[in-house]
């Protein structure tokens, strides 16, 4: 199957003003000009409101904030065309306050007039309207406007049609949506009501600029494509990138202590290795009382059904007892309920964690397409008192699921435990050296749906 990108529809906001101006322009540029393949040439074009043409080097505003005050809300839509059936994305980035970006909501949806407001019989209309904070939205990933995606099942996955013009109404509020006891947005005359009571006053006289590209790829032969498939970053991590504390570690590594509970970086190295996997060196742990862990922060409030990827590489040497670990949320309540472990060698059913090979290294795949084995700390440590049930798990409406039995694959939680996450308020997520030596290198982590993208970290001395 070829694919073909289509041209990147650039659009930059920059702006002042006494609340908020943000200014919006587009540009063109064409990422694979005079790509031809049997499908044809594509192309994708940008324009705005129902009015203006197709002209992405014209320098038109897509929309302006002027002057807002809490409660200020304001309505377009944008126009995309192309030459051929598509997929739709678009990525943003912010700079500038960061007090006005957590105050500003975005609703948007398809707009079948193009009239820039909701009405009956557009696809998601006033019952299935949703918003999301544009901390959100302009994070620097790409996020769908139209893709194959779980969000638009609903709506048969819509693409862009061939030479047809399609129309996406947004609108902004500066403050909250109100929303119904569903939490779906109040809808009024075509337009979401917007809310300025939770406003402060930190966020008066801020300004906000962003800088937003579209990007579109053939839907022919390309069934299952997803905007988050082109998130996918690599960080190398070296001894200065380390947290030193919990109030700094947002989203940095560092070897933390689990006998304390504390980040000491002298209980790991970052060492020389040119038999890395990446690059030339990678985290090394020696396994003692101190239950030293590589850890992170990073990945609070991850649901476990949206991740796919879950893996690094080890080098294990003098009996390394080493695995992987994280806070776990199984029911939504921000509770610490122990920890999920994935532990080579681990059973369940006919399903056997692959052990650690001694001296080479290997991938240490959790998630093994769903087969992978994994327990809860209340398991390891034969605790069977915590979730007050007499079991190793918490409480399931899953009949199939045996709470007493001490290990489950990764897809046998998920099916238990369909609102299961990586615990926000207490986000650890660490790599364990109980015994022996370990090599750590090429942690990836990937995931799906509207906000998903793979990580990969590169440990170098």
């Amino acid at each position: 199957m070829k694919k073909i990108v289509l041209g990147l529809a650039v659009l930059a906001i920059g702006g002042v003003a006494a609340f908020a101006a943000t200014q919006a322009y587009f540009s063109s540029t064409e990422a694979s000009a005079g790509n031809a393949f049997t499908s044809g040439s594509l192309n994708l074009k940008v324009g705005i409101n129902d009015t203006a043409p197709f002209d992405n080097n014209n320098q038109t505003p897509l929309f302006s904030f002027n002057n807002l005050m809490p409660g200020d809300e304001g309505q377009g839509d944008f126009r995309l065309l192309s030459t051929q059936d598509a997929w739709a994305c678009f990525q943003a980035n912010t700079s500038g306050s960061s007090a006005l970006q957590s105050n500003i909501e975005f609703a948007d949806w398809i707009d079948t007039n193009g009239n820039g407001k909701v009405d009956v019989g557009d696809p998601q209309e006033a019952a299935t309207l949703t918003a999301t904070p544009i901390s959100l939205l302009a994070n620097g990933d790409w996020q769908p406007v139209l893709d194959a995606s779980a969000l638009f099942a609903p709506l048969g996955n819509p693409k862009l049609q061939k030479d047809t013009e399609f129309n996406q109404g947004y609108a902004y509020c500066l403050g909250k949506f109100e929303r119904d006891a569903n939490g779906k947005l109040i809808v009024q005359n075509g337009l979401p009501v917007c809310d300025g009571s939770s406003v402060g006053n930190n966020a008066q006289g801020q300004n906000l600029s962003a800088t937003v590209k579209f990007y579109a790829e053939q839907a022919q032969n390309n069934p299952n494509f997803q905007c988050s498939s082109l998130n996918t970053s690599t960080t190398k991590v070296a001894q200065a990138n380390l947290a030193t504390d919990k109030a700094g570690a947002g989203n940095k590594w560092f070897f933390y202590q689990d006998s304390n509970d504390t980040i000491n970086n002298s209980i790991g190295s970052l060492v020389a290795d040119p038999t890395a996997p990446l690059g030339t060196g990678d985290a090394q742990v020696a396994g003692s009382s101190v239950k030293p862990n590589l850890a992170t922060y990073q990945f609070g409030g991850t649901k476990l059904a949206d991740v796919q990827t879950l893996k690094f590489d080890v080098k294990a040497t003098g009996g390394s007892d080493t695995y992987l670990g994280f806070n776990v949320d199984f029911n939504g309540s921000n509770v610490w309920q122990k920890r999920l472990n994935y532990v080579p060698g681990l059973t369940a059913g006919t399903n056997t964690n692959p052990s650690l090979a001694a001296g080479s290294w290997q991938t240490v795949d959790t998630i093994a397409g769903g087969n992978g084995v994994w327990e809860t700390s209340a398991a390891s440590t034969d605790n069977t008192s915590f979730f007050g049930n007499g079991g190793y798990w918490p409480t399931t409406t899953d009949a199939s699921f045996d709470i007493n039995q001490k290990a489950h694959t990764w897809s046998e939680i998920l099916a238990a435990y369909p609102n299961i996450s990586m615990l926000a308020s207490d986000p650890f997520m660490g790599i364990r050296v109980d015994s022996g030596t370990a090599n750590l290198d090429d942690f990836v982590l990937g995931t799906t749906g509207i906000y998903g993208k793979t990580q990969t970290f590169d440990f170098e001395n």
